[in-house]
């Protein structure tokens, strides 16, 4: 307000006249916020505008402050978010509560990340409680999260390539079952076919005389002789 010589404007050393300046430094701040004009439009003095604006920003600043805690305490971990992630997003929102003049301990902080942690944790949380604590940092605790994530992660590849290993091997002898299936039918099938009683040529069961490939043979070298 000194640098733009409008202090004198709310100590009340200058009235009427530099009301005006003040109102056009206070336009010029509309391109900051939402119409800072409309506030103090109908104000008479220097200092009912003075008065008037900071109640609208002390009010807009423990509002800020309000949101902010409610969307710390209600965050919930995404099922697709890293831990990398929501460690990054707890801590951002713990520092914008400090600037705010609300800081969130380190404690408070880690035990918010471990409320939002799914179950497949739990192993971790116990080792977490059983820790001495001179080592319960916050560095151990994050760098800790991201190791399990790492292991839990592994454990669920190799999960899943046995689960891919196990599939192929029931889908292929499914296959090679149908396959012998299949033959077994075929076998089944030529015996079937198979003619009933001796052939009265060669003597031999499943065919007759006409079928008889001893007789054929012996008839076509009868013909060509």
């Amino acid at each position: 307000m000194t640098a733009a010589d409008i202090f004198d404007v709310v100590t009340g050393k200058s009235k009427k006249p530099v009301l005006t300046k003040l109102i056009s430094e206070t336009e010029m701040m509309q391109e900051k916020d939402e119409h800072p004009l409309l506030f103090i439009m109908n104000c008479e003095t220097a200092k009912e505008m003075w008065d008037k604006m900071l109640s609208i920003y002390e009010q807009k600043s423990a509002t800020s402050i309000s949101l902010l805690q409610e969307k710390f305490y209600s965050y919930v971990m995404d099922p697709v978010e890293s831990m990398a992630g929501l460690i990054s997003k707890l801590e951002n929102l713990s520092k914008q509560l400090a600037q705010s003049g609300e800081p969130i301990s380190d404690s408070m902080l880690m035990t918010k990340i471990l409320m939002t942690l799914p179950d497949t944790y739990k192993h971790f949380y116990s080792t977490w409680d059983s820790m001495s604590s001179e080592n319960k940092t916050l560095i151990n605790f994050t760098s800790g999260l991201i190791v399990e994530e790492s292991r839990q992660t592994q454990r669920h590849d190799v999960q899943r390539d046995i689960a891919g290993s196990a599939f192929s091997a029931k889908k292929s002898y499914g296959i090679n079952k149908d396959k012998h299936t299949k033959i077994g039918n075929s076998a089944n099938q030529r015996n079937n076919d198979k003619k009933p009683g001796k052939c009265n040529h060669c003597k031999k069961p499943g065919h007759w005389k006409r079928e008889c490939r001893i007789f054929l043979k012996e008839q076509k070298e009868r013909n060509k002789s």
